[in-house]
């Protein structure tokens, strides 16, 4: 029974299991999963975003084992939790969920300015950490870009 949730969580209800682009799929439904979960209360985004984190630790620790592979492509809770960093501080709009999907997908497939290197951490964390890391930068970007967008 344990198995069965580790896969069916990790791979971000069968996301992972897309045979194109895995990682897109798994950032889709974390964009749909905070669309619906997510609020103008920051201390509710911040909350569930931890909450997926760790669950994402867990379970793609959990994973790796199961598949006997290290950040195996199947798993994307990673995703999902990287993406609701991503999303903590941006409005809750199409086009502003879009952009930040696109920009957490950019730093997620270059891995620019460290985010490559924290992918070694061992376990569940190496599996999380990139995309945390992805979804911290991108928070950036989108808290820039909207706080000059609404200084204009």
């Amino acid at each position: 029974m344990k198995n069965l949730f580790v896969r069916i969580i990790s791979s971000g209800f069968g996301a992972g299991l897309s045979p194109r682009a895995p990682g897109t799929a798994g950032s889709l439904v974390g964009a749909v999963l905070c669309w619906f979960l997510f609020s103008e209360n920051i201390y509710v985004n911040i909350a569930i975003t931890v909450f997926l984190t760790a669950l994402s630790i867990y379970t793609g620790g959990a994973a790796e084992k199961l598949y006997d592979s290290h950040d195996d492509q199947r798993i994307v809770i990673d995703e999902i939790a990287g993406l609701a960093a991503a999303l903590i501080f941006t409005p809750h709009t199409i086009l502003a969920y879009a952009a930040a999907l696109a920009i957490f997908r950019f730093f997620d497939v270059v891995k620019p300015l460290y985010i490559r290197d924290i992918q070694e951490l061992p376990g569940g964390l190496g599996v999380t950490a990139d995309d945390l890391l992805a979804g911290i930068y991108t928070a950036g970007v989108m808290a820039v870009s909207f706080g000059v967008i609404a200084w204009l």
